[in-house]
């Protein structure tokens, strides 16, 4: 089981911990209240800035499957609007 925790405040995790998908759900009102696009783009990087997922989607909920991933401090970075949001996060063996 790995145990995540988030450093931000933006977005939220479940289930926690996890055996391997993790549910990320922006929190519109911590983040921009207006989000005019219909698509949002996520990288997450490892702490040397290696890129380890990219995935576009829809919506304000997206998955990320967390199996293949060593526990480590990671970097979420969320683009919308041509803004880019980045937090930490981190995966610990529960």
């Amino acid at each position: 089981m790995l145990l995540v925790e988030v450093t931000g405040g933006w977005y939220k995790v479940y289930p926690n911990p996890t055996k391997d998908i993790l549910v990320i759900e922006i929190e519109k009102d911590k983040l921009n209240k207006e989000i005019r696009t219909q698509e949002i783009e996520i990288f997450l990087y490892d702490k040397l800035m290696m890129l380890q997922k990219h995935s576009k989607f829809k919506g304000l909920q997206f998955t990320i499957n967390v199996n293949d991933l060593k526990p480590d401090i990671y970097i979420l970075q969320l683009k919308i609007d041509n803004k880019v949001y980045e937090e930490k996060i981190i995966i610990s063996h529960k």
